[in-house]
């Protein structure tokens, strides 16, 4: 051992500390990385994509088609009641977290097992392209 060094300065010296330069717990680095593992992408989601129809002279009519299926996480949150007309909406939330698809938008629908989710939110947390993070809403009775 070197004069004047201690054991534990020659430890601290020898560990690599992650990117950043910070030690866990310590600035930005949280020693976790934001892609969700394999175990909580549980439940297969395709998204749907809106391709206009025109309906034989009639108008448009909006046709949304398989885009892409992946695995994701869904959490459902809490719902909400809306009074619309005197009749009775259940408003039900949903987290969905993928790993990082380029091109999802909020014009897009999911289709989660028989139920059609529109998207209200698209994040890319920390603009890291690991994961996006989905606000969705299914409207009962919407005829969605």
């Amino acid at each position: 051992m070197s004069k004047g060094v201690s054991k534990g300065a020659k430890v601290a010296r020898q560990k690599q500390l992650p990117a950043g330069g910070a030690a866990p717990g310590i600035g930005n680095y949280t020693g976790y990385s934001n892609t969700p593992s394999a175990g909580m992408l549980n439940r297969r989601i395709t998204f749907l994509q809106l391709v206009p129809q025109d309906d034989q002279g009639s108008g448009r009519k909006d046709l949304y088609t398989p885009w892409k299926t992946v695995w994701a996480s869904v959490i459902p949150q809490k719902g909400r009641d809306i009074f619309l007309a005197e009749q009775l909406d259940e408003e039900l939330n949903y987290t969905i977290k993928v790993r990082y698809v380029r091109g999802v938008l909020p014009t897009m629908r999911i289709a989660y097992r028989n139920r059609t989710l529109l998207i209200r939110q698209v994040m890319d947390r920390d603009e890291s392209h690991e994961m996006i993070e989905i606000i969705a809403q299914e409207m009962q009775g919407m005829g969605t």
